[in-house]
């Protein structure tokens, strides 16, 4: 598993930087890039939905909504920012100025099972690279033990809306 997060993780780092931010920056490469994301102790920055929770009341906290455009705009975490997963370190630095800042990342993934490989996976070594030590992902607050479609009740979360209540579209039948 560690394998396939890290040819992702070099997969988006190497497509997600503007050629702006590629002239500022000297790019890694794949070996510098490989040892970077191999020495991140994933385990020790995916938290559970009750330290979410604990560090969401913090000051110092910053809540990174990584899903499209229209999901955080239907509803998202209260206090959430919309970054995407497509970022630029100067727009880390926008939404985040200080590298002392706990990051709490969520994606779909946090919040219902919907594909094999979170953004937040992806986006956690990037958010590192660029200083900000205090990052935490969301752990899927979906299937809790052997129960797969074991979910907590979404009012647990605070959640609101960027636009006026309207359902998201739904799958034709």
């Amino acid at each position: 598993m560690r394998v396939i997060i890290t040819w992702l993780c070099v997969l988006v780092f190497a497509t997600w930087q503007s050629p702006a931010c590629a002239q500022e920056q000297k790019p890694l490469s794949y070996e510098e890039y490989h040892s970077f994301a191999a020495d991140i102790e994933v385990e020790e920055h995916e938290i559970d939905f009750e330290r979410f929770k604990e560090l969401m009341a913090e000051d110092n906290t910053v809540i990174i909504d990584l899903r499209s455009k229209e999901a955080y705009d239907h509803q998202h975490i209260k206090g959430a920012l919309h970054l995407g997963a497509d970022f630029t370190a100067d727009r880390l630095a926008e939404v985040i100025p200080s590298k002392d800042t706990n990051v709490l990342l969520y994606c779909n993934h946090s919040l219902m099972p919907t594909r094999m490989i979170a953004l937040t996976h992806l986006s956690l070594p990037q958010v590192i690279f660029h200083g900000y030590h205090n990052t935490y992902m969301l752990a899927p607050i979906w299937g809790h033990g052997s129960n797969y479609n074991e979910t907590l009740p979404a009012e647990l979360l605070p959640m609101e809306s960027s636009t006026p209540e309207q359902p998201l579209p739904t799958s034709p039948k």
